[in-house]
């Protein structure tokens, strides 16, 4: 399960693009935090569709 806090911010980011014109259909978490096996040096892998 992925960290809600993480869901948020990453949703916040896909509704900041959409108000710069870029249209997202959808987004998706990927990698260790998706795993719930983050580290500190983790960086969050995303992907969407446009």
């Amino acid at each position: 399960m992925v960290d809600p806090s993480i869901v948020s911010g990453v949703q916040n980011y896909l509704r900041q693009l959409s108000k710069h014109g870029l249209v997202i259909s959808f987004g998706v978490i990927f990698g260790s935090y998706a795993l719930g096996k983050a580290s500190r040096w983790s960086d969050i892998n995303g992907g969407t569709q446009v």
